[in-house]
Formats: C-alpha cells, structure tokens, sequence
C-alpha cells in the first residue's frame, strides 16, 4: 500500500478544502478509531481517523459504534475541540504527519489555538492533542514511555517535536538532488538515496522515477554519470513540482483485476488498464480499506473453514483405520 507522503499531501489538500473555518461538531471514539463531524461551508463533514491495523484518514459516510461512556481521552477532544473553528490543517515535511488547528476557548472565554496531531506511521501512529504556542503535549490516544520506545516519548507535559521521528529532507522544498547525489558520503544504491534522504518517498515513488528515468536504480551512486544525474534531477523536479502545486490525479491500481493499490500521480509506469483515475482520494481510500478489510475477512473464515474440513477429514481417516484395523483382527480370529 502506498500511503505514503504524497498520498498525505493529497488528502490535506482535499481536507482543507473542506473543513477550512468550519466547526468541530462532535467527537467519537471507539478504541484506536475517531470519528470527528465538521459544519463547515453548510455542510456536515464525517472525519474518520485510526491508528489500528492500517493506520488512515479520510472522509466517511458509513455508521460509527461508539462505546456509551466515552473514554477520557475522547472527554478531552470535547472539552478543547468541539464548537470551535479550525483554522488550517497541514502536513508537516511531505511526512505521513497532519496537523489540525484549532482556534479554542476555554471556560473562561479565553482564546488559544490547540493542535491536534495524526501520525500515519505503521505501529508507531498516533492521534496527539498539543498546545500550539508552547507544543506541550496536553494527551495522546497512546501514551508512549521508554519503556515502550527507545527514539521518544508522547506523555502529558513534554514537548512535542516532529523532527524526533522526521528527520529527511521535504522533496518539495528541494531545488536540486545534484548535489546531494555528488556528495553523498555513502555509495548507496539509488533506491536507498532516495528512501534515506527524503521524508515521504516510498518504494512506489522510487519504482516511478526508475521508470521514467530509465535508470536502474540497483545501481549504487558512484556509477551515475554526470548525464545520468542530471535525468534524475530532472525527473524528481518534474514529478515534485506537480506534487508542490497540488496537480494531483488520485488513481486505483488494479492487479490481476483486482483493486490492490493507490496513488495519487498519475503514474506512467503503469499501462490504462492498471489504473483507473478518480475524483476524490478520500472516497477512494475508503473503498479501498473497505475493500481490503473484507477481502481480509473473507481470507481468514475461508483459512479457519479449510483448517475446519482438513481436521475432520484426518479424524474421520483415523476412524477408517481404526475399523479397518479391528476388522482385519476379527477376520483372523476366524
């Protein structure tokens, strides 16, 4: 799956669009999963956030369970969030990092702005809530000590610092890799170049500048001709400056006919019918996890059915020659 940076970028994109100015109405959890409904531009907008299995965000319509007493931390979205105005959300570093801001008042109609922060990042994802002037972290949907993560911890009262966790270049802000690719101290293959150096490229990117470079990208650095680099950073600009303008074309990637991946470029390392472009990359992430949760579950009743069958066929042969056994003892006893 890539839900990687520029997947990211596209939803912010889309969710700015949608939400900016409006009104956080309210807020649901229900383990790791939120349900955020916005009013904005006089419409009511359902954001669905999870940090469980496949971490991901977009725009749902389906129904929510909620639990009836919600747990603290959904208390305290409440308290600081709901009915107030969201100013701008982003993305931090073409990272899988997004940030809502909030414009919110406290009990005495004091004014601050509070940031809640959506980590996309495999096991490691998490939903932070933080003051935005200070970056005190206020709580989080999972509270992480050392004992848990030896890189950082997300508890109340520490600073909350992306670069703990974000350290790579934004491609976007990225004028030229010649450079970067002549004085890169290690001789690494071109694919790692670019996973090492930049934050929010994945194999799938990769797998698109090696095609329309058409330069292996097995190859390590030292062997790249001057021509050569110059095609890379033409490539890579070419593709990040579509990225920087939010020219973005969401697509669904089929394989062997079945809707397997996503994007949002169009990619040319892909034939027509691999790819079907769509309008929305929200709806389409939803179908896809829908899609991917159901195959998901198909497979495992089908697994537990076969181990279900395989069992009882070794049982009922184990009876067969158990029977045969004592009908060949009584045969030769007469």
């Amino acid at each position: 799956m890539s839900l990687d940076g520029t997947v990211v970028k596209n939803l912010v994109y889309e969710i700015n669009n949608r939400v900016i100015d409006g009104r956080m109405d309210k807020i649901y959890q229900n383990n790791n999963d939120l349900l955020i409904n916005v009013r904005a531009k006089g419409q009511r907008e359902r954001l669905f956030i999870s940090i469980s299995g496949s971490p991901r965000i977009y725009f749902s319509d389906e129904i929510f369970d909620s639990p009836q007493n919600p747990p603290a931390f959904c208390m305290l979205l409440r308290k600081h969030l709901e009915n107030n105005q969201i100013l701008e959300v982003s993305q931090y570093k073409m990272d899988r990092i997004i940030k809502i801001l909030v414009k919110s008042r406290d009990e005495l109609g004091e004014y601050s702005k509070k940031a809640l922060i959506i980590e996309l990042m495999g096991k490691h994802s998490n939903v932070i809530l933080i003051d935005d002037d200070s970056k005190k972290i206020i709580d989080s949907l999972k509270r992480i000590n050392f004992n848990l993560s030896s890189v950082r911890e997300i508890l109340p009262g520490l600073t909350y610092n992306p670069e703990d966790i974000s350290e790579g270049l934004d491609p976007c802000k990225v004028d030229s890799i010649c450079n970067l690719i002549k004085n890169s101290k290690e001789n690494l293959n071109i694919k790692s170049f670019f996973l090492k150096n930049f934050t929010g490229i994945s194999p799938q990117m990769c797998n698109e500048i090696e095609y329309r470079s058409n330069i292996d990208f097995k190859r390590n650095l030292s062997s790249l001709s001057d021509e050569e680099i110059i095609e890379l950073d033409k490539i890579f600009f070419e593709i990040f400056k579509i990225i920087r303008e939010n020219d973005f074309s969401p697509i669904k990637i089929y394989r062997e006919d079945l809707f397997k991946d996503f994007y949002s470029i169009k990619l040319e390392s892909l034939n027509d019918k691999e790819k079907i472009k769509v309008k929305s990359i929200s709806s389409l992430l939803e179908e896809f996890y829908n899609s991917k949760f159901l195959r998901d579950s198909l497979g495992s009743k089908s697994k537990d059915l076969k181990k279900l069958v395989k069992k009882n066929i070794e049982k009922l042969n184990r009876k067969l020659s158990n029977q045969a056994n004592e009908l060949n003892v009584a045969l030769n006893r007469e």
